[in-house]
């Protein structure tokens, strides 16, 4: 069995305001969170081009088992029903 992978490099410097706009993964069959949410991420596109752009993509939501992946779904980490339309990554961290 064949593995596809990619890898991702993202340089972060952020600036006094970093705001994010979330997107929504609901036209996509498939891209679900735990709970059947859409799955989603943040996107900032550079100031100087939208070639350029940096990805937040939520973490801390793998689950080990049936039970864990149940726990998961009812709460942050396994669901985007929660998520503001914006966040704000100033100094390298997220808030709402």
């Amino acid at each position: 069995m064949k593995l596809a992978t990619s890898v991702i490099t993202l340089l972060f410097l952020a600036p006094a305001s970093a705001k994010m706009d979330l997107r929504l993964l609901d036209k996509y069959e498939g891209a679900t969170c735990l709970d059947g949410t859409a799955g989603a991420y943040y996107i900032e596109y550079a100031k100087t081009s939208t070639k350029k752009y940096q990805l937040f993509f939520e973490g801390g939501g793998w689950c080990y088992n049936d039970k864990d992946c149940a726990n998961r779904a009812t709460g942050d980490l396994g669901s985007s029903k929660n998520y503001p339309s914006q966040i704000d990554m100033a100094g390298g961290g997220a808030s709402a």
